[in-house]
């Protein structure tokens, strides 16, 4: 699991929208979200899954892709 493309990725889905707006959908405070989009944490399975859903992808595309 490479921290640096997951970063990338949640941070290209995410788009004009709030790191704010994004943690409130997925349940998880601003900060951890903002920690995962600078690769400091990964998330937890439950916010991986939450994520996904949220953006209408699946888990491997956001953290396991090549």
């Amino acid at each position: 699991m490479d921290r640096e493309k997951i970063s990338k990725r949640l941070v290209e889905r995410r788009g004009d929208k709030s790191p704010s707006e994004v943690a409130y959908n997925i349940k998880v405070t601003e900060n951890a979200y903002r920690n995962y989009e600078r690769g400091w944490r990964v998330p937890s399975d439950d916010v991986k899954a939450r994520l996904a859903k949220y953006y209408n992808t699946t888990i491997d595309d956001i953290f396991f892709a090549d």
